[in-house]
């Protein structure tokens, strides 16, 4: 289990997402990514997974990557992308024989892709589940793994809008997400603000999530975040926020589709060079006039608080 939330509004679409592997409530390893990004002919979006995770010889983050990469054209559009995973998962988690050997409560996965299709004038901001134990119609999470994974319908923005569009998404531990959660999200994104500001919130409140007892040592505190904005002549973003100075900063798993090809990239990460002597390029979040952690004296808000660059056209 894990905790994949999608924040989204007229400006972007927001992924934050932890890094936690854990089984029957044990932590097992807090490094490890559940987040992508898809770029396909007519779509940006996100993605992430919880449930299973490895089961014998079988890891979800491997199969899904594959799964995608042989997604192949000529149709590349995210539909038709997600109908052919949609079907692989199925067989998949039919044959597959470390899958076979393990009981249905411990074979439930959902994956989530949100971000913006760009057939539509302006891009329409969109998510789709694809999934073999949430039950939408009820509400609830079954307690067994499906036959079949359901077909990944989109879930699109009003149009036109009762004012400013936003959303809140999520799968995983949602029992951790309180309704003064959902308020201050809500809040953040009816008001446009900047994406860091954004983001910013949701590190601070999936942690305080994590530490809850609804949590039940599912949800980490070692978080990634990806940024798709709604124009797409402007770059998507990702981001790495750990508890701890760190000189690696991870980046997100990526897929790209075109009808001429397919390419990926998957453990990608970012190693600061100069060891000890070097200053961390991460460090832990702090109050914008606090020192920051790294040691350099500075006030957090004039050194690793910085904002990062806008995204600008070409």
């Amino acid at each position: 289990m894990t905790l994949i939330l999608t924040l989204g509004n007229a400006d972007q679409v927001i992924q934050v997402s932890d890094r936690r592997l854990s089984w029957n409530g044990q932590l097992k390893e807090d490094e490890s990514s559940k987040a992508g990004l898809l770029t396909c002919l007519n779509a940006r979006l996100a993605f992430g997974f919880t449930g299973i995770a490895r089961m014998g010889s079988f890891c979800t983050r491997d199969w899904l990557l594959q799964a995608l990469m042989d997604s192949m054209p000529p149709d590349c559009t995210a539909a038709n992308v997600l109908e052919r995973l949609r079907l692989r998962a199925s067989e998949t988690f039919r044959l597959d024989p470390s899958l076979c050997k393990s009981p249905r409560k411990d074979r439930r996965l959902s994956i989530m892709f949100s971000g913006y299709l760009y057939h539509h004038e302006p891009p329409l901001q969109a998510f789709a589940i694809l999934t073999n134990y949430q039950n939408f119609q009820t509400g609830q999470d079954e307690a067994e793994a499906w036959d079949e994974f359901s077909p990944p319908n989109f879930w699109y923005e009003k149009r036109p809008a009762d004012g400013e569009p936003t959303f809140i998404q999520y799968v995983g531990n949602w029992r951790a997400i309180t309704p003064q959660d959902r308020a201050a999200f809500r809040e953040l994104l009816e008001a446009r603000k900047p994406a860091q500001a954004i983001i910013g919130k949701a590190i601070e409140l999936v942690r305080q999530m994590s530490d809850r007892p609804a949590a039940g040592n599912t949800i980490g505190k070692q978080l990634s975040a990806i940024q798709i904005p709604r124009d797409p002549k402007l770059s998507t973003a990702s981001g790495y926020h750990s508890i701890v100075n760190g000189y690696v900063t991870y980046l997100p798993d990526f897929v790209a589709m075109t009808p001429s090809g397919i390419w990926g990239t998957k453990d990608a990460r970012l190693i600061k060079v100069g060891g000890l002597d070097a200053s961390p390029s991460v460090v832990p979040k702090v109050g914008r006039n606090q020192p920051c952690p790294c040691g350099s004296k500075k006030k957090y808000k004039y050194c690793h608080g910085r904002p990062l660059p806008t995204p600008r056209r070409p």
